[in-house]
């Protein structure tokens, strides 16, 4: 990878990042300011970090499931006109990653551990994760998402929507829905 690119992918991945707190103005302005650098030099690839949660929701956690399904949006939709600059555009959806982000999120009447015992999925160690960002953002795909189940999860929305929602309407998420205030 060269070294721009890499640059370039920590700048992405830090504005999503961020975006998780400050919702969708900090990585469109990210997105942004990369695009107009490569929209001159008439090449380059951009990469936004969202979550499976914004192609497969995530109903305990509506807030942020929203904003990761904003930035897929949103790169879906600047894909189509950075191509014509000749500018690549990326949105990875990962699963589940080791990560702080239970200790910091707001789970409702759930504290974190619950909340992570919850899912039955194995998690990801970041070492694996960024591997894995790094050969999706290889392939130009417009959208990337890992590990499988998260693919087959999407399909399945896709395909049979009623069923998908009472699959993960998962009682032990119970506690937190009905502790949680909308914002």
């Amino acid at each position: 990878m060269k070294p721009a690119i890499a640059s370039l992918f920590a700048l992405g991945t830090t504005f999503c990042l961020m975006g998780t707190k400050t919702r969708h103005e900090v990585p469109t302005f990210g997105t942004s300011f990369a695009y107009e650098q490569m929209r001159k030099q008439k090449s380059g690839h951009i990469v936004n970090i969202a979550s499976a949660a914004g192609l497969l929701g995530l109903p305990a956690s509506i807030p942020y499931a929203t904003t990761k399904a904003a930035m897929i949006a949103f790169s879906n939709d600047f894909r189509v006109e950075a191509a014509t600059f000749g500018v690549d555009v990326t949105v990875v959806c990962p699963g589940f990653i080791e990560s702080n982000i239970f200790q910091n999120a707001d789970v409702g009447a759930l504290d974190g551990e619950k909340a992570r015992a919850a899912i039955s999925v194995k998690f990801l160690s970041v070492s694996i994760a960024v591997n894995k960002i790094l050969q999706g953002v290889g392939y130009k795909k417009g959208l990337f998402m890992f590990p499988q189940y998260v693919s087959a999860l999407w399909l399945f929305r896709r395909v049979a929507p009623r069923l998908y929602e009472r699959f993960i309407a998962k009682p032990s998420l119970l506690e937190a829905r009905k502790a949680r205030t909308l914002p």
